[in-house]
Formats: C-alpha cells, sequence, structure tokens
C-alpha cells in the first residue's frame, strides 16, 4: 500500500499529461501531418509532465536543477 501511496504524484503527472497529449491530438490530426504530428505531442506531453512534477514534486525537481554559484 505504501509503495503505491508513494507513486500517486507521479501517476496523476502521468495522467494529465496523457489527457492533454490525447485532447491536443484530436484538435490537431486535421491540421497536421503524421510526423508533425508525433514530434510536436512529443515536446508538448514532455514539457507538460515536467512542469508537473516540478509543480507537485519540487524536492524531487530541485535534484536536478544546477544553480550557478552566485558571484557575490
Amino acid at each position: 500500500r505504501s509503495l503505491l501511496i508513494s507513486q500517486a504524484r507521479p501517476l496523476v503527472a502521468a495522467l494529465v499529461m496523457g489527457a492533454c497529449v490525447w485532447f491536443l491530438r484530436e484538435f490537431l490530426s486535421g491540421f497536421l501531418n503524421n510526423l508533425t504530428l508525433l514530434l510536436v505531442l512529443a515536446c508538448v506531453g514532455a514539457l507538460i509532465y515536467g512542469l508537473l512534477i516540478v509543480v507537485l514534486m519540487p524536492e524531487f525537481a530541485a535534484k536536478f536543477v544546477h544553480r550557478a554559484p552566485s558571484e557575490d
């Protein structure tokens, strides 16, 4: 049970990202060819998932942010 609870936030992020990509695909499929649509959806999906991880799991995302040393 604790394993499932610990994976809830990444699962929510993945579900929201999947829903956004699906809706975007439905909207854009008539305007773009298949290859362009695939590239757009992959980029948008990665961006949405990354943003959701930053919002839902800021302590985890902070591990991957490298800050330049301040020059004070």
